[in-house]
């Protein structure tokens, strides 16, 4: 089984993204989009340094090489990266949307989840008010990113993410 696939392990991670963002929201975004743009340039980086490694064939003569393409979108790749890493405060706020519409499809799917398991058996109404408050909490984030600053929207998406741990951990729990 694949490990984000595992609800026990999709708990423990939000629960500690979720304080992390609590406990240094001033350094959460900045951090987030590093670790975004190391994501991007490492394998990127990796794929172009394999590439030129490799003994790329011996030419036809006829100006052919050996069928090897040129990894184009490591190229690709690795500028994002490197912009994310050296200009974060551009991608601060398209982060912002993001993390709403994350907490909106956390939301949905927790909601989804709880349905198809009342098909089965009995789930009792507080459980539907926790993805409740995760999706509405992702709807503001997303049609108002900018009213509060950026330490109460990491606040608010931190509470949000350790919340969905917890709900998401009480409901394998009960449910499994």
């Amino acid at each position: 089984m694949n490990k984000l696939q595992n609800p026990v392990f999709r708990s423990v991670l939000a629960i500690l993204t979720g304080c992390l963002l609590v406990f240094w929201p001033h350094l959460a975004l900045d951090y987030i989009i590093l670790i975004l743009g190391v994501a991007f340039v490492v394998p990127a980086a990796f794929s172009l340094v394999m590439y030129l490694a490799q003994n790329p064939g011996k030419n036809s003569g006829r100006g052919k090489s050996s069928g090897r393409m040129f990894p184009i979108e490591s190229i690709g790749a690795l500028l994002f990266g490197l912009c994310l890493i050296l200009i974060p405060q551009v991608f601060s706020a398209f982060l912002i949307y993001l993390l709403g519409i994350l907490l909106v499809v956390v939301g949905v799917f927790q909601l989804l989840n709880l349905l198809m398991i009342h098909q089965r058996r009995s789930v009792p109404f507080i459980f539907y008010i926790f993805p409740v408050l995760v999706l509405v909490t992702g709807l503001l984030i997303l049609f108002n990113p900018f009213s509060a600053t950026e330490k109460v929207l990491m606040l608010v998406f931190g509470s949000a993410t350790i919340f969905y741990g917890l709900v998401d951990l009480i409901n394998y729990i009960k449910f499994k």
